[in-house]
């Protein structure tokens, strides 16, 4: 995670790329070998984020709290997942989230089967259900409106429901939120 502000540079100079997004690792076991501690993110990402910028490129993670604050746009999840996508499995099983589907969980159907509408389907309402709106501890957080919630997978991951926070997007969004108030008072 060190060296977001490296590849960043690769990225926007090597490849010329106009646009990236940078993911917090879907990992929650601080054993996983994936692991990257999420209150060393914000700080890399920041980082990364302005070398994009100076070379013209947007960031995805960091523009999303920029434009909800900014713009004063809620946000009501961060994770398409919760009803903003549908993703398919070679095998012809489709759900919400890929990082389920390959460990065959969370499937709400198979393609070959027939079945109910995706509107109708029970997985796909549970999961476009899911917004930090509706979690308790999320209720709580002082960054709510620009966070998003983080992702599905991760939160069942570490807490068993899909309906739980994903505490690696907490410490983000909260040092995100500070540096973005930060920077925007010295142009004030």
């Amino acid at each position: 995670v060190d060296i977001l502000d490296k590849i960043a540079l690769y990225f926007s100079t090597d490849l010329e790329a106009k646009k990236v997004a940078f993911n917090i690792p879907l990992t929650v076991s601080k054993s996983d070998p994936g692991y990257v501690d999420p209150k060393l993110f914000a700080p890399n990402l920041i980082k990364a984020f302005k070398v994009l910028r100076e070379n013209g490129a947007y960031e995805d993670r960091v523009m999303r709290s920029v434009i909800a604050l900014t713009e004063s746009q809620i946000r009501v999840r961060d994770c398409n997942g919760c009803g903003l996508q549908v993703v398919f499995h070679p095998n012809g099983n489709y759900g919400p989230c890929q990082a389920f589907l390959v460990n065959d969980e969370e499937v709400a159907g198979n393609v070959y089967d027939e079945g109910p509408r995706f509107v109708d389907n029970e997985v796909f309402k549970r999961w476009a259900k899911r917004s930090p709106y509706l979690i308790d501890t999320c209720l709580r957080c002082p960054v709510l409106a620009s966070c998003g919630g983080g992702c599905a997978y991760t939160a069942k991951m570490a807490n068993g429901d899909i309906n739980t926070p994903d505490t690696r997007i907490c410490d983000y969004s909260i040092n995100i939120t500070r540096w973005l108030i930060n920077e925007y008072s010295k142009n004030v």
